[in-house]
């Protein structure tokens, strides 16, 4: 995370997929230091990330962590797909819809 953090004004606008699946969730400290980190950049984040995709496919977690309450905690535009697939193309959606093209 010390990249983002260091790099992401570098960099300019990004969509960062987030991809935790199949890894049995965060630990506690894990979640306290992705906390504590997200506090520590948010204004970097508010600046330069489009958007914060994370990937779930367990349907009882997929519920909790799409709520309006995790979004809103998020310092960024946050969604939630079922799949790398549909992440990425959301995050294509999100690009284009910003300006950004393929072309």
């Amino acid at each position: 995370m010390s990249f983002l953090k260091d790099e992401l004004p570098n960099i300019g606008p990004i969509v960062l997929i987030l991809d935790t699946d199949g890894q049995g969730g965060f630990e506690p400290e894990h979640k306290r230091e992705l906390s504590l980190w997200f506090k520590a950049n948010k204004q970097v984040l508010k600046e330069n990330l489009f958007s914060l995709i994370r990937i779930c496919s367990h349907v009882s977690v997929f519920t909790r962590i799409s709520s309006k309450a995790f979004s809103a905690a998020m310092p960024c535009p946050y969604q939630v797909e079922d799949s790398l697939a549909n992440a990425t193309l959301l995050a294509e959606k999100i690009l284009i819809k910003k300006g950004f093209n393929n072309d």
